[in-house]
């Protein structure tokens, strides 16, 4: 999948303290420096994958609950 901020760029690798995944150049970045990092396997995406669907779910048990 292509950098959404630096197109030319695929992601590589994920910052598990920011939860997000980066190329080479968002590594650089102010917002990453210092930031230990992943490279994206199946393994290291998984917790934050978890994280997305629960998260999700509950928001659709809420607007399930508003519905009715």
């Amino acid at each position: 999948m292509k950098c959404e901020f630096h197109e030319e760029n695929k992601y590589k690798l994920i910052c598990p303290t920011c939860k997000v995944a980066m190329c080479k150049v968002c590594i650089i970045s102010k917002g990453h420096r210092g930031h230990e990092t992943e490279l994206i396997t199946k393994d290291s995406i998984e917790p934050i994958t978890k994280e997305f669907k629960d998260i999700n779910f509950k928001s659709i048990q809420e607007c399930s609950n508003n519905i009715k």
